[in-house]
C-alpha cells in the first residue's frame, strides 16, 4: 500500500489561505521548469497560444508552480502584464477547497484593471481546466469588445477568462475588488484576503476564531459548501454583451475539487 501524504500542519493550511492571490511579479516572464524566468521576444512567444485573462491566482508563479507541477511535458508559458479597461478583480462568492475566497473577473466602467494575461497552449489550458472546474465554479468564456493593452505586445479587443458561474460576492450591496490586485479608478471598496476572510466569517460563522473558521472550511466539504452557497444567495451576477460561453465540462470527464 502506497503511504499516505501527511497533511500540512494548520499554520500552513491557514497562511495559503490567506495568502491568495500568491504575488503577482512586476512584470511579464516566462512559467519554465516551476519558476519565473524572463520573457523574450513575446510576439514571438504568444504566437498561435490562447489568451486567458487571469483575474488572481493564476498569474503568480507560486499557483502555477502547483498546478502543473505533474504536467509530463513540463509546462512553458507566457505570462503577459495587461491593462484591463473597464473590469475589476473582484472577490468570488465561493471558497475554494484550500480555503481563499478567489477571484473574478467583473465590469467596472471606468477602472483599469492591472494584471496579467496566461498564454496557453491546448495541453496547458486542459490542465487549468481541469482545477477551474468549468461550468461549476467558473464559465470558460470569450470575451470581445474589450479594451486590453498588453505589455509588449499591443493592443487587443479579445480574450478568454474564467467568469464565476453564480457571480462576485456581495458586501453592502456592492462587490469587492482584490486589495492585492492593483487598479486605477476604482469603483468598488477593496479588501486584503484576510479582511475578506474575516467579512465571510462574520456572515456564515459569528463568533468563530478566523484561523479556526479557513481551517474548518478547508477540512470540512460540506460545511463549506454551505458556507459558499450562503454567498452565492446574494451574489452580483456578470453581464457583458460580447460574451460566449465554451463548454468544456463534458471533455473534461471528473474534475479534482477547487
Amino acid at each position: 500500500m502506497a503511504a499516505m501524504t501527511p497533511a500540512p500542519p494548520d499554520h500552513d493550511v491557514v497562511h495559503r489561505a490567506k495568502s491568495y492571490p500568491f504575488g503577482h511579479p512586476a512584470e511579464s516572464y516566462l512559467f519554465r521548469d516551476g519558476r519565473p524566468v524572463p520573457l523574450e521576444a513575446p510576439r514571438r512567444a504568444v504566437a498561435g497560444r490562447i489568451p486567458v485573462i487571469a483575474s488572481g491566482s493564476n498569474a503568480a508563479p507560486a499557483q502555477l508552480a502547483r498546478k502543473y507541477r505533474d504536467f509530463a511535458r513540463g509546462a512553458e508559458i507566457p505570462v503577459t502584464r495587461v491593462h484591463v479597461g473597464g473590469f475589476d478583480a473582484v472577490y468570488n462568492a465561493h471558497i475554494t477547497s484550500y480555503g481563499s475566497v478567489p477571484a473574478t473577473l467583473f465590469p467596472s466602467p471606468g477602472t483599469v484593471l492591472e494584471t496579467f494575461i496566461t498564454w496557453l497552449d491546448e495541453p496547458e489550458l486542459e490542465v487549468m481546466h481541469a482545477t477551474e472546474q468549468p461550468g461549476t465554479n467558473y464559465h470558460f468564456a470569450e470575451l470581445k469588445g474589450l479594451v486590453l493593452d498588453v505589455q509588449d505586445i499591443g493592443r487587443l479587443d479579445a480574450a478568454f477568462a474564467y467568469i464565476s458561474v453564480v457571480g462576485c460576492l456581495s458586501h453592502q450591496g456592492a462587490p469587492v475588488s482584490l486589495a492585492e490586485v492593483p487598479a486605477r479608478h476604482r469603483r468598488f471598496c477593496a479588501r486584503s484576503q484576510e479582511e475578506m476572510q474575516a467579512v465571510i466569517r462574520d456572515r456564515t460563522a459569528p463568533g468563530a476564531a478566523l484561523d479556526s473558521f479557513i481551517l474548518e472550511n478547508v477540512a470540512n466539504e460540506g460545511l463549506r459548501r454551505a458556507r459558499s452557497a450562503t454567498l452565492a444567495g446574494t451574489a452580483h451576477p456578470f453581464r457583458h454583451g460580447q460574451m460566449t460561453v465554451i463548454e468544456v465540462a463534458a471533455r473534461l470527464g471528473q474534475a479534482p475539487s477547487r
